[in-house]
């Protein structure tokens, strides 16, 4: 699984570049009534995100060739690293990339102030036991209400053509790390381009 630890990696990367990016262009409560606690609830999102990934590279190398048999099994905060890495993947899956794209539609897609919380609460319904779908449909509609910023809209374009791609990743390549490697690269793909983007969002 060297190929899945190397892309989580990457990820990891990405996402830090999204949160610098973010601290060059943090916003204030002048702006806009709580807008710097949607920065905050923003960039505690995408740390989240980040803080998975960084798990998920320690728990893939611990898998590959040579690295200690029972790194797997090490316990951190009382879960074994495996357990502890399921756990905040779903809640990066389930509330992390909900929250992100909630708070980026917030500050920066001029839309109607009940638009960002009714995708927010679409997101969330899996969570009461809808089909997961519509949280994948929030997710897609939240970026594509980004497309209305003309200078970010390439960038944005991607970002959602990666996201598209990362589920199709798992389900059309069989081996099992280059499927895991190509679908956090995409993901990582996918938060360089809104780290690239948040500029001509913030400034626009």
């Amino acid at each position: 699984m060297i190929l899945t630890a190397i892309a989580e990696g990457c990820l990891v990367l990405a996402l830090l570049f999204a949160v610098w990016q973010l601290s060059q262009h943090k916003v204030g409560d002048s702006e806009a009534p709580q807008a710097a606690s949607i920065w905050s609830l923003l960039v505690l999102a995408l740390l989240t995100i980040a803080t998975t990934a960084s798990f998920g590279a320690v728990r893939y190398y611990a898998l590959t060739q040579g690295a200690p048999a029972d790194l797997i099994s090490t316990k951190v905060l009382g879960y074994r690293l495996d357990d502890l890495h399921d756990l905040l993947s779903s809640i990066s899956r389930n509330f992390a990339m909900p929250f992100y794209l909630f708070a980026t539609v917030w500050l920066w897609g001029r839309l109607p102030v009940w638009f960002a919380p009714s995708l927010l609460a679409m997101a969330l319904l899996p969570q009461l036991g809808f089909f997961s779908m519509f949280t994948d449909a929030a997710l897609i509609l939240m970026l594509l209400a980004l497309l209305q910023n003309i200078a970010a809209r390439r960038l944005i374009v991607l970002a959602i053509c990666c996201l598209l791609a990362v589920p199709l990743c798992v389900a059309l390549i069989a081996n099992d790390d280059i499927a895991m490697a190509l679908f956090h690269l995409m993901l990582a793909a996918h938060f360089v381009s809104y780290a690239r983007a948040i500029p001509k969002l913030a400034n626009d």
